[in-house]
């Protein structure tokens, strides 16, 4: 057997009564190119394969190489559609596999190995570990600023009611 079935065999082939994967169970590309190259190495000369067939299982090897494209930059549109919006996320820790749940604003975006995270309240959370966004529209953040507005003027006035009292109250101990 050559090295590159006994690869494809370790990883997603079935050896005695366990399975052996790798990390991510679906067959990939990588994997996919693999077959085709062993079954070419492998065919009867006497018999090749199919014309028909070669190129079949070549436009299945193109259409799954541009669905995990699609796939990659959805998840990145998905992640820039996050920026400046307010997300939670699971976050589970691999070494304690304790959870803990990240709330805030996502204000950056990085990319590492294919996997797409965004930068949240000091921390960097996968894509795939949130849970629930909210936009925080312009009016929304119009409607708290007028609200802070009043309050501040509001406290103005009490200062200076509270000012006024002093004043009066000094005025009359000095008389």
């Amino acid at each position: 057997m050559s090295d590159i079935t006994s690869s494809i065999d370790s990883k997603y082939l079935y050896s005695g009564d366990s399975a052996k994967t790798n990390t991510n169970s679906d067959l990939d590309k990588d994997a996919f190119l693999n077959l085709l190259v062993t079954q070419l190495q492998y065919q009867d000369p006497l018999n090749p394969t199919d014309d028909k067939q070669f190129i079949a299982q070549m436009a299945q090897f193109s259409s799954l190489e541009q669905m995990q494209n699609l796939n990659s930059n959805s998840s990145k549109m998905l992640a820039y559609s996050l920026m400046n919006k307010v997300v939670q996320a699971e976050v589970s820790d691999e070494a304690t596999g304790d959870t803990e749940t990240v709330t805030g604003t996502v204000d950056g975006i990085t990319t590492e190995e294919g996997k797409t995270y965004l930068h949240v309240d000091g921390k960097d959370v996968s894509v795939d570990d949130i849970t629930t966004i909210t936009d925080i529209s312009q009016a929304q953040i119009l409607q708290e600023m007028e609200t802070i507005n009043t309050s501040i003027t509001a406290l103005k006035e009490e200062v200076i009611k509270l000012k006024a009292s002093e004043g009066s109250i000094a005025t009359e101990t000095i008389e």
